[in-house]
């Protein structure tokens, strides 16, 4: 996830751009997300067609672990500026490929880049019903030990 907002460089704060994104980026970066989402606001409701923007609250929310969100700010930002020519290519991949990372752990799956996140109930029933099992055959071996033999 520190790489979500490090492409900053991918969009950077020049003269002319939208005022305030440098914010979000310095809010951000400090870690408070919540200040860096108050902006953002600002900015989206002064400038609602700006590709930029949308650009910029996808990484935020995608950083604020709300991939399915950020996905729709990303999809956003490319129907207004087809191609993201602001954004660095390799910066967009990234974000791309952490909002997929993101979305297969809420929805249950099980993400290569991110091991150990998603918890898997049927693991867990599975390994509940062999101890059941188990359990049920040592306590029959008990009983079968305990009665008296017939002769």
């Amino acid at each position: 996830m520190a790489v979500v907002l490090a492409s900053a460089a991918g969009v950077p704060a020049r003269a002319g751009d939208i005022p305030a994104i440098h914010q979000v980026y310095q809010a951000a970066d400090a870690g408070r997300l919540d200040d860096a989402q108050l902006v953002m606001g600002r900015v989206l409701r002064v400038h609602p067609n700006s590709a930029k923007a949308h650009y910029v609250e996808a990484e935020l929310l995608a950083r604020m672990d709300r991939p399915t969100q950020a996905e729709m700010e990303l999809r956003k930002a490319e129907q207004l500026e087809a191609g993201l020519p602001f954004a660095k290519p390799q910066s967009v991949k990234e974000l791309e490929r952490q909002i997929a990372r993101e979305n297969t752990v809420i929805s249950g799956g099980i993400s290569p880049a991110a091991p150990g996140k998603a918890f898997s109930w049927g693991i867990w029933l599975l390994v509940l019903g062999l101890l059941a099992i188990v359990n049920a055959m040592v306590c029959e071996a008990q009983e079968q030990s305990a009665r008296p033999k017939d002769d």
